[in-house]
């Protein structure tokens, strides 16, 4: 599904985030030109929003190389209202999509060594969550922010932990009880990926040559949680 690249190699950029839905239009060097969309707004204007875009770059849909896509984990409904959004797209247009890890992307962009916890809202205190060690995502998954704290306790006494994304806060007070001496939280805190990311990992895989796909399916690690409090329950 490879298309002729454009002089400029535009590409273009979407994530759903906690509060709404960014889009981005994107060239090799970086970013040229974001918007931003509340969740509320996002299923009526999203096709609106990319179109405004792609004309004040003078372009069609159908001149985008691919359309760069964060696969989430995050908020199910604003992520299935962009992926429903761009399989559609992708189908009409043969706009091949670049599918890209929310949570590994994320951990990559503010992995400063060390070891680096990424931290994201699941809702009923689970979190979404990337364990980084080196370059290797060690482990991720969806866990009970209580039984995540304690596994981090557990497997990396004594070492630094940098801990980021938008569940950290909530759970300040018993990473801080439980990781004394080794937690570091940013301020400012980074919530989620940026969009500049997402679109930097897409172009990266393009480059590389993955092929792109006409649809993908949004990542959701909910079902991880809920299975191991089945078993935690049938267990006990």
């Amino acid at each position: 599904m490879q298309k002729q690249k454009l002089a400029d190699d535009y590409s273009l950029a979407i994530q759903a985030t906690y509060e709404g839905v960014e889009l981005a239009l994107a060239t090799q060097p970086g970013i040229q030109v974001s918007q931003f969309l509340h969740k509320f707004d996002a299923s009526r204007l999203l096709i609106t929003a990319i179109d405004s875009l792609l004309a004040a770059h003078n372009l069609t849909r159908s001149q985008l190389n691919f359309i760069a896509v964060n696969q989430g984990p995050g908020p199910f409904t604003t992520l299935r209202t962009v992926l429903s959004t761009v399989n559609g797209l992708a189908y009409a247009l043969s706009v091949p999509l670049i599918g890209v890890d929310g949570l590994a992307a994320f951990a990559d962009e503010v992995y400063t060594g060390g070891v680096t916890a990424v931290m994201l809202n699941a809702f009923n205190h689970d979190l979404y969550f990337a364990l980084k060690i080196g370059d290797t995502i060690v482990d991720r998954g969806c866990k009970n922010g209580a039984m995540l704290i304690a596994q981090l306790k557990s497997a990396l006494s004594g070492k630094p932990i940098f801990c980021v994304g938008n569940r950290v806060e909530l759970w300040r007070s018993a990473l801080e009880a439980e990781l004394s001496g080794q937690l570091i939280i940013p301020d400012p805190m980074p919530q989620t990926v940026s969009i500049k990311q997402v679109a930097a990992v897409a172009q990266r895989q393009w480059q590389e040559g993955v092929p792109g796909s006409t649809s993908l399916m949004p990542t959701y690690l909910k079902a991880y949680s809920s299975s191991l409090r089945c078993g935690a329950t049938s267990s006990g």
